[in-house]
């Protein structure tokens, strides 16, 4: 429903398009849903850029020559308006037999006007005009050509759009592209990100923590009853209120992201990237799912059906796991800060922990280097390799709005799934944590100390497997829960500590520095058992629906879980060997 109307019409978002001819599955499926859509009567609106006007005509005459039902807004118009150019829509209406309008979206310009547009199509007949020299009966190369002199045509009697880059950008660029700097940059930049998000994120984490506490020690007051004030203080609200507590570092890390985004920086990040890609066998078109991996694996893998090449769609597929996505933030976050409670600064700027996010972020592009040379060469062999096309987005400055809903969304987004998960497992964690072998004895159950229960005896198996990085009984079973999903290693760890020790009266992450349960010959190991193990279900069930091969799966999952058990046991042998 439109709001602010009193009429409901359904809208369907398609993904961005620049012609009707299919390069991709992503693509066939974009296309296929719009011609659907056509023939079933619906009203297409055709959301085109007012800076890069040529591209966007093409995708609009490409629709107009089987449908008249259309509408063409004109996005980031005052882009144009900045520059000293304008768009006559009445005249290029009127030539395209279609309506258009000038729209910006960031600057919510005639987006009211576009809602009644909408409205009003959608009662109205439809435009029946059809401009003939759109209609054009040669073949496909002729129809090509066609258009583009249309396009030129269009152009050049309705709009004047100066196209030339100021002095600025061109510096801006021949720095953020470059071969050498661009990555001195990234990296300046990507240092002073987790600085911000470290240094502002910790003191609201701190806020949230002191608030759950208080919860906590509300509900032991208030519940008489000592299991059910266990299961909703120690159990529930321990566990739920422990991931919560690293939702400031998750919005305050999409919000600079989003920042970065709107800014135009990311795309040049990626051509960066791009050059890289070339030493592994992959192409241009891989770097976005790798690039959408540092959020969500999930998406990521989908994305991939963008690639063409099948070898390279797989590889691509198998890499993205090995990226630092957005759920592993919690767990380094809650590791590092046990290991460094103290906050050291670097010249003075730069947080310590933000240079050690960094490196994680920078060792796991190193890790998909390397393990995407190996499958080149020996599992996956390379295909024909795609070029990377892709816009240059105009250097901007960020709409806060926009990003500050963007870091909202992304940031309820993995609060509702993670909390879901993260209930269920403090509630079995809870019950095995209760009751034991003797619980069932005699005629009455009772419950047991947390040292004969069910969970200790599952974390003493578990710790067997994990015994040589020096995993103890908690970190295991709390390894064990999050294989459901990555993040709830800390909600589980939260619970089974908070379960076993008297930790009330004191904030997690110190209480668990002074346990000892994680210190620096676990700790580190543990870092590096989640920066390759694929933990996470959900990933593992998208791969096979990507892939529709089980063999391809089990050998994603086994590879690097693997991978991650050897890396971690060198990483501890590593460390006997230094500190002795």
């Amino acid at each position: 429903k439109l709001r602010g109307s009193a009429h409901s019409i359904e809208i369907v978002d398609i993904p961005g398009l620049y012609s009707l001819f299919p390069q991709s599955t992503d693509e066939k499926i974009a296309i296929q849903e719009i011609k659907n859509a056509i023939n079933d009567g619906c009203l297409i609106v055709c959301v085109g850029d007012a800076s890069n006007l040529y591209k966007s005509l093409y995708l609009l005459l490409c629709l107009r020559e089987i449908t008249d039902n259309l509408i063409f807004a004109i996005n980031m118009y005052d882009v144009v308006q900045k520059r000293g150019g304008h768009i006559d829509t009445e005249k290029m209406g009127a030539f395209l037999g279609v309506h258009v309008i000038a729209i910006s979206a960031k600057k919510r310009f005639n987006i009211e006007q576009l809602k009644e547009l909408i409205v009003r199509r959608a009662k109205e007949e439809r435009i029946e005009a059809r401009p003939p020299e759109i209609l054009d009966n040669g073949n496909a190369v002729n129809k090509a050509y066609f258009r583009h002199q249309i396009i030129k045509k269009i152009v050049k009697e309705c709009a004047y759009i100066p196209e030339e880059k100021s002095k600025n950008a061109k510096l801006l660029d021949g720095l953020l592209l470059d071969t050498r700097y661009g990555f001195i940059v990234g990296a300046i930049v990507f240092i002073s990100m987790f600085s911000i998000v470290f240094g502002i994120g910790g003191k609201l984490s701190e806020l949230v923590n002191s608030c759950f506490s208080w919860i906590r020690e509300g509900v032991r007051w208030y519940v008489a009853h000592p299991v059910i004030s266990r299961l909703i203080s120690d159990g529930i609200v321990n566990g739920v209120g422990t991931v919560l507590t690293f939702v400031p570092y998750i919005f305050l890390l999409y919000l600079v992201m989003g920042i970065l985004e709107d800014t135009g920086y990311m795309s040049r990040l990626i051509i960066i990237f791009d050059r890289l890609l070339l030493y592994i066998g992959l192409s241009g078109r891989s770097i976005i799912p790798l690039i959408g991996g540092f959020g969500c694996a999930i998406p990521a893998i989908m994305a991939t059906r963008t690639i063409k090449d099948n070898s390279e769609r797989l590889r691509t597929i198998f890499l993205i796991p090995l990226l630092t996505c957005s759920a592993r933030i919690p767990v380094y976050t809650l590791i590092i800060a046990i290991l460094m409670p103290a906050t050291p600064y670097i010249l003075g700027i730069f947080d310590t922990k933000a240079i050690i996010m960094v490196l994680l972020y920078v060792a796991s592009v190193v890790n998909v280097i390397i393990v995407g040379l190996l499958l080149k060469k020996w599992v996956i062999k390379s295909g024909e390799r795609s070029p990377l096309l892709m816009e240059i987005p105009e250097y901007r400055v960020p709409h806060l709005k926009s990003v500050v809903l963007y870091a909202f969304y992304r940031t309820m987004s993995f609060v509702k799934s993670a909390g879901k998960i993260i209930f269920i497992c403090v509630l079995i964690i809870w019950w095995l944590s209760e009751f034991g072998p003797s619980s069932f004895e005699g005629f009455s159950i009772k419950t047991v100390p947390v040292e004969k229960s069910f969970l200790r005896i599952i974390g003493e198996g578990l710790a067997v497997v994990f015994a040589p990085q020096g995993f103890n009984w908690q970190i295991s079973t709390a390894i064990a829960f999050s294989f459901i999903a990555r993040e709830v290693f800390v909600g589980a760890l939260a619970s089974i500590h908070g379960l076993s020790e008297n930790v009330h009266q004191e904030p997690l992450i110190s209480s668990l520095a002074n346990s000892g349960i994680i210190g620096i010959l676990n700790g580190i190991p543990l870092i590096a058992f989640y920066m390759y193990a694929l933990q996470c279900s959900s990933t593992i069930s998208t791969i096979y629906s990507e892939t529709k091969s089980i063999k391809f799966t089990v050998l994603t999952f086994a590879f690097l879980f693997l991978l991650a058990y050897a890396v971690s046991l060198i990483t501890k042998i590593f460390l006997l060997l230094i500190l002795g």
